[in-house]
């Protein structure tokens, strides 16, 4: 009889302590859960973990053309930047805006990329472009020339190689870098104002007829600005 209750009184500390034990787990479980530890992770850029990914359209895009300098492009279907051969080597510049208010302002900004949509590209010289920082506000049906803001530098990209010789494209081509980042970042956190970007050839020896056409926003296919980032 003894031994039976001996029996008995083990097995009940037994079971009480795997109990405890599957509390504790629980517990554990839902501690990681409320304190973010156990966030859904997207894999990123740099294959980084516990990134959120925003997907911005271009909220405004227009391009200006020193041909004519007085001439507002803010509801065409594409965009140009290059240099247009009429007689002369005359430039064109690509101005975009991206509307980064949906993003927390104590986001820690990861990565950006800046997506465009080609659908011609002639570049026999190996053209390179300008990305830059706009340093005023703009508007997308009145600017020009003429009336373009300054811009500051940021980062250079190559153009994409020429696909044919009529010049069609029809792809998306990225630029990243993390100047670029570190600019998304003021603008996150309002260290500085966000009035966009611009995209500019720079000047070659001899520059020819070679531009991108990059589609707009009114082409249906809107140039992209793709932010991962994270909450600290």
């Amino acid at each position: 009889m003894a031994d039976s209750l001996s029996g008995f009184a083990g097995g009940r500390r037994r079971y009480y302590l795997v109990l405890t034990l599957v509390l504790l787990v629980c517990a554990f479980c839902a501690f990681m859960l409320t304190t973010g530890c156990a966030k859904k992770s997207h894999h990123g850029a740099g294959g980084l973990s516990w990134t959120e990914e925003s997907d911005l359209d271009a909220y405004a895009d227009a391009s200006v053309y020193e041909y004519d300098p007085d001439f507002n492009e803010g509801d065409y279907e594409e965009l140009y930047a290059g240099y247009a051969s009429l007689g002369d080597d005359w430039e064109e510049d690509i101005y975009l805006y991206f509307d980064t208010s949906s993003i927390p302002p104590e986001a820690i900004v990861v990565s950006v990329e800046l997506r465009l949509y080609i659908a011609y590209c002639w570049n026999s010289t190996g053209m390179v472009f300008s990305l830059e920082e706009v340093d005023d506000e703009w508007d997308e049906m009145e600017i020009t020339w003429n009336t373009a803001p300054q811009t500051s530098y940021v980062t250079q990209f190559a153009c994409p190689p020429q696909k044919s010789e009529t010049g069609e494209y029809d792809g998306w081509f990225t630029v990243t870098d993390s100047r670029l980042t570190a600019l998304v970042q003021t603008w996150v956190s309002g260290d500085a104002p966000n009035n966009g970007l611009a995209i500019m050839p720079v000047w070659q020896s001899a520059p020819t007829d070679d531009e991108i056409y990059v589609t707009s926003l009114d082409g249906g296919t809107a140039p992209e600005l793709v932010i991962y980032y994270y909450i600290p």
